[in-house]
């Protein structure tokens, strides 16, 4: 804590402040100062500009992102393919890699195919991992409702077996919820399951997405 000086003329208050010549990198439109740090040139830059420098061609990208689309879909592919190949059971949830969409059956995977008009070999899909519940804990729960002064409280007889029962009721609702794992799909295993039909763009739906 900052420990504040003792004044007792009004002469010695004026001299509690001087005048400092500060160096640095200021936003050139609206002048927010961002010191003299290795990214404040970066920062002050970026300010009040709509686009960014891609940090692998060095071309222009989207405000706030690292790369450009060009270069942002050469990292995506590369980080994909660096991951283990394995084959779906035709049941596991999939998600896009690094994507928000997701497919629990053969149909909504097929049904995504036909609507955006992308060959299966395109498709960056990983297995999904379930989400597991969180474990309940009483005193963690209760914790803002306690006296935190007092060493030796405790609480009423029962909240053990609670605690248990809640536990067990967790354990017994499974999965709510799943998230993209760290392993692709197979085209391979993707074509047991989905129709022969999807697995190229046809002209029909190439002619439905030009007009």
């Amino acid at each position: 804590m900052k420990k504040l000086i003792e004044i007792s003329t009004l002469d010695d208050l004026k001299a509690c402040a001087k005048k400092v010549n500060v160096d640095g990198w200021a936003c050139a439109h609206c002048g927010l100062f961002y010191g003299n740090t290795e990214d404040s040139e970066m920062h002050a830059r970026y300010c009040c500009t709509r686009v960014s420098e891609c940090h692998t061609c060095g071309g222009l990208s989207q405000p706030h992102r690292a790369y450009c689309d060009a270069c942002e879909l050469d990292h995506v592919h590369e980080a994909f393919q660096q991951l283990e190949e394995v084959d779906w059971d035709g049941q596991t949830p999939l998600c896009i890699f690094r994507g928000d969409e997701y497919f629990f059956d053969p149909e909504g995977l097929e049904l995504f195919l036909d609507g955006h008009c992308i060959p299966i070999d395109d498709l960056r899909l990983v297995i999904c991992k379930p989400q597991e519940l969180p474990v309940f804990e009483m005193n963690e729960y209760l914790e803002d409702y306690t006296p935190l002064e007092d060493d030796f409280f405790e609480l009423p007889k029962g909240w053990q077996e609670a605690e248990k029962a809640v536990n067990d009721y967790l354990k017994k609702c499974g999965h709510f919820c799943w998230y993209g794992g760290n392993k692709r799909v197979s085209t391979k295993s993707l074509k047991e399951y989905v129709s022969e039909h999807l697995w190229d763009v046809s002209d029909d739906q190439l002619d439905g997405e030009e007009k």
